[in-house]
């Protein structure tokens, strides 16, 4: 779930935040690192919580309806092929194994119910839903379709999720599309073979790549004034000044990682900050960086600096 180029972001993103607030305490940045990392878990113990939010209170509304001396065939039965999805029912069946982690994230999504409400009645709207709810007996393939249609076209870019998420935790606004898109392969995963074991990620799973984000962050804060030397003359028609504040932190880390991380390849890592710096900065930052991050190899190739062993060689 946790991906080296997330973890490049987080490292960029506590740069920044270190620089930008002078504070010089590097003890409190690596806790802010180690913070937005954790919170990267959490987003997705409270999305999958939503998830069976979906399953219970679907359950409750039946029971609601039933009572009711209204007609209300039509929203019990949407509500019944919801209580009746064996991908929710597992998914609901997994979390009750884990209560701790579920139990305080399931409170919130009751508490905050006008938003369970909506995304179904945007369900219930959809086409693909009405199409669903003609099959009478779907199959284990059409119960699982509904649902990931249900969180591609709906959840996903729910803009009331986007807007509650980000109000919760301000980290969670870059960490949404990959937690998205986890859950989207995890969804996809399940089959009939392996329907009960669907694992929830754990961040223990990830202490490499949370390891190469610490250090990368410290190399970066310590070596800050060396690296700031090594760009001086490498940036065309720009002085050191002028470039942008997250323009100076990509290139921090991303010379830090070339000159110090002997097993990743170097072309790995230019392609990698030339990716973040096309979503993170300003149009055309990756042509710049690209441009200054090929000038100070080929210098540090002339020097016999990168020192590349087995992986790092290729």
């Amino acid at each position: 779930m946790l991906t080296r180029r997330h973890v490049r972001i987080k490292v960029i993103q506590s740069l920044y935040s270190f620089f930008m607030s002078k504070n010089n305490d590097l003890k409190k940045e690596i806790h802010f690192f180690n913070e937005s990392i954790s919170n990267i878990f959490e987003l997705y113990y409270f999305l999958i919580s939503l998830l069976i939010t979906f399953y219970k209170y679907s359950n409750n509304q039946i029971k609601h309806l039933k009572k009711a001396k209204l007609d209300v065939t039509k929203k019990i039965n949407n509500h019944q092929k919801i209580k009746d999805n064996i991908i929710l029912f597992l998914i609901d069946k997994r979390c009750k194994s884990n209560k701790k982690k579920f139990k305080e994230k399931d409170e919130q999504w009751e508490l905050e119910n006008k938003y369970v409400k909506i995304l179904l009645d945007e369900l219930f709207k959809s086409d693909f839903f009405k199409k669903y709810i003609l099959i009478k007996k779907p199959s284990f393939k059409e119960q699982k379709q509904i649902i990931l249609d249900f969180f591609i076209e709906i959840i996903a870019p729910s803009n009331h999720i986007f807007e509650y998420v980000v109000d919760k935790k301000l980290t969670w606004e870059d960490d949404l599309p990959l937690i998205n898109t986890f859950i989207v392969k995890q969804i996809k995963s399940i089959n009939l073979t392996n329907k009960n074991k669907i694992i929830f990620p754990e961040i223990t799973n990830f202490k490499n790549d949370i390891f190469f984000g610490q250090k990368l962050l410290k190399i970066c804060i310590k070596n800050n004034d060396e690296i700031i030397e090594e760009l001086k003359g490498k940036t065309p028609n720009w002085e050191i000044e002028r470039i942008t504040n997250i323009d100076l932190m990509i290139l921090n880390a991303a010379i830090a990682e070339i000159l110090h991380f002997e097993l990743i390849p170097t072309k790995v890592s230019i392609n990698e900050y030339i990716e973040i710096s096309k979503d993170y900065s300003t149009p055309k930052s990756n042509i710049f960086i690209n441009g200054v991050l090929d000038k100070l190899v080929k210098e540090f190739q002339l020097e016999n600096r990168l020192n590349k062993v087995g992986r790092g060689l290729i």
